[in-house]
């Protein structure tokens, strides 16, 4: 039986990798293994099958307070420790969990393997520190990806599959229900913490939203306005931004408490700059915006909106479009069936364990 190491930390690569997780867990010739930090371990569950959660210390990084850190001597014991056939991790953007797996599993000749979740700053999700290390195999969910790590100059074995992740929502795709009072729209703000990664940026989360408010006051419609931090950052500013805000007679602006597969099912239109949710959204038939007014094209705007049926606001007037989504829903994602990913996956990875170990 062998054995197959995944790791993840951020929540975007634990989305794209739990699929693979759950498939490689209900096969009989494999043993899972679990190492997840931070956003990911909150959103693990222990999947049906051979599947052992592992415990590595780790502290958050001394920039990023919302994130979690690991020594490479840890990982090295734990490698030594459960002694895997295969390491297959996320790609995380600050932790240093899946850099120094890749790393150690190239020195030891563990045969590694990474998915993609994200359209930018490839080599970064490969770097610790000054060092660089790439696994042996890099999944990704289609061509504009690979592309942009061939730009980038990752000369390794890139293998298009499709995203799990998205294709698993698109095959359960439900039309969200009505609305209960159909006169009163609802909008939910997917936020990234611009403000605490670059603070010197003129243009970020709040200022966006405090756009969005005075817009929708001056429409003087009746609108629910949810604001949904992301998952590593700390709603306090939020909730300090609402406290702040003047009430206005007929928008109601809180908090998301929901889960977000259990939002998936609810009438709103969703609103972000590049966050992973929105294509999730889209693919469930939400109606999906990112905004853009004033946004320098600068290499900051990754996502694939096009792709995906997320509409781009790029001038005030085109904030006109969020007051006329009622028959505006996003394309479903029909390019992949709910397991081709997986079936790609699990070939290449079969011939990667099989193959001979290589000499780095």
């Amino acid at each position: 039986m062998k054995k197959i190491l995944f790791a993840a930390h951020d929540p975007g690569g634990m989305n794209v990798l739990a699929p693979v997780i759950d498939f490689f867990a209900t096969q009989e010739e494999y043993e899972v293994l679990l190492v997840l930090l931070g956003p990911a371990r909150g959103k693990h569950r222990i999947p049906a099958g051979r599947a052992r959660l592992l415990d590595i210390p780790s502290a958050p990084l001394p920039e990023f307070p919302n994130e979690q850190g690991v020594d490479q001597n840890d990982v090295a014991r734990l490698l030594q420790a459960h002694a895997p056939d295969c390491i297959f991790t996320a790609t995380s953007y600050n932790s240093t969990l899946e850099k120094h797996l890749i790393a150690l599993g190239r020195q030891l000749r563990i045969p590694t393997a990474a998915i993609l979740d994200f359209w930018g700053n490839y080599r970064l999700r490969f770097t610790a520190g000054h060092d660089t290390h790439f696994p042996d195999i890099i999944f990704v969910a289609d061509q504009k990806m690979a592309t942009g790590l061939q730009q980038e100059g990752v000369d390794v074995d890139i293998v298009l599959c499709g995203n799990p992740h998205l294709s698993r929502l698109a095959a359960t795709h439900v039309r969200p229900s009505a609305a209960p009072n159909p006169t009163k729209k609802t909008f939910r703000f997917f936020s990234e913490n611009i403000a605490h990664y670059f603070p010197d940026k003129p243009l970020n989360e709040f200022v966006i939203v405090a756009h969005i408010l005075r817009f929708l006051e001056q429409a003087t419609i009746e609108a629910t306005f949810i604001i949904r931090p992301h998952p590593m950052e700390s709603p306090a500013p939020w909730q300090a931004f609402i406290n702040k805000q003047k009430p206005a007679n007929a928008i109601d602006l809180c908090l998301d408490t929901l889960d977000f597969n259990a939002l998936l099912s609810q009438p709103f239109t969703a609103i972000g700059l590049t966050s992973m949710a929105l294509i999730e959204t889209a693919v469930r038939g939400i109606p999906t915006f990112s905004y853009q007014i004033a946004v320098p094209d600068d290499g900051y705007l990754f996502l694939p909106y096009e792709e995906y049926g997320i509409i781009r606001l790029r001038d005030e007037k085109d904030l006109e479009m969020l007051l006329a989504t009622d028959n505006i829903f996003a394309r479903k994602l029909a390019d992949k069936k709910r397991d081709e990913p997986l079936k790609v996956i699990r070939q290449h990875i079969t011939n990667l364990l099989a193959a001979p170990k290589r000499t780095y």
